[in-house]
């Protein structure tokens, strides 16, 4: 899932999907992350689709 990208999404821990090594997931919105997303997807794909 990625919700680092959702506008808003308060931080939420997910135990019940707990790893093997003992690491919680995590969803909420990343204020870094979805800047760095919203620069570079428009990029990528003008790079593959041309625009």
């Amino acid at each position: 899932m990625h919700a680092f990208d959702a506008p808003g999404l308060p931080r939420t821990e997910l135990p019940q999907y707990r790893e093997r090594d003992g690491r919680i997931p995590v969803i909420g919105t990343d204020k870094e992350a979805r800047g760095d997303a919203l620069a570079r997807v428009p990029a990528y794909l003008a790079a593959r689709f041309g625009k």
